[in-house]
């Protein structure tokens, strides 16, 4: 007996998960939290392994990460798609709720699923993304912290900036220890895969590339699973050249 298609889109949001499932001409619509109790309840009652199963999702970020832990446990096809390349194949659309999110999630993968790569979850990457994501947060932090230093050094109030820039500078003593740590801790999780650890020196041979290039390349690429052609790479990276030309004569 041939399985049924099942097409469900997901609107993520950070308390929320709305769920659009399409099979045949039916179209039904959940809300449910996002939380890993309430994802696991919800496809272990509505997904039926009796029928094919393609759920699709944004990319967006941190409140994603559950509901792609869950996923990778269950025998369901699921693709985690760049929120751009979504928007632009919706063409012009007006208005946006949650429901209508999934709704043209759920559209989107119907029509370009034999098109894309299925999403291949990793602990680790996960993890380096996690350690990645805050190790540039707090680099941005101290960059904010640097100038505001640059703007107390303009106040006439010698003593108080004085002040403020001391308190500053134990603020940005305490953030240096803390990407220490996050650095040493993402070299640590490399070391520990051969896999990784292997592509990692291969990416820091190359002249000119450093340790949070090589890490973020790492990450974007999913070790070279989900970009794994030198196209692909230059085209992320916006140094792919395009024609672009209207009306020459030849």
């Amino acid at each position: 007996m041939q399985k049924s298609q099942v097409f469900t889109g997901i609107d993520i949001s950070k308390l929320t998960l709305d769920m659009c499932l399409l099979k045949g001409k039916e179209n039904t619509h959940y809300q449910i939290d996002n939380d890993i109790e309430s994802i696991e309840t919800f496809l272990n009652e509505h997904l039926s392994q009796q029928d094919e199963h393609y759920i699709c999702l944004e990319n967006t970020g941190k409140y994603g990460w559950l509901l792609i832990e869950v996923l990778a446990n269950f025998p369901f096809k699921f693709y985690v798609v760049n929120p751009l390349h979504l928007h632009k194949s919706l063409g012009l659309t007006r208005g946006k709720t949650d429901k209508i999110g999934a709704q043209r999630i759920a559209t989107f993968i119907k029509k370009n699923y034999e098109e894309l790569s299925q999403h291949q979850y990793c602990e680790k990457l996960q993890t380096l993304q996690v350690l990645i994501t805050e190790r540039a947060f707090k680099v941005k932090k101290q960059r904010q912290l640097n100038t505001k230093e640059k703007e107390f050094s303009l106040l006439s109030n010698k003593k108080l900036a004085q002040k403020l820039i001391q308190q500053n500078q134990e603020i940005k003593e305490v953030l240096q220890t803390q990407i220490k740590e996050l650095e040493n801790e993402i070299e640590q999780t490399i070391t520990e895969d051969v896999s990784l650890k292997e592509i990692y020196e291969i990416i820091c041979s190359v002249p000119g590339v450093g340790k949070v290039l090589a890490w973020n390349l790492i990450v974007i690429t999913g070790a070279f699973t989900k970009i794994n052609q030198v196209r692909r790479l230059a085209c992320y990276a916006g140094v792919a050249p395009f024609v672009k030309q209207s009306g020459l004569r030849f």
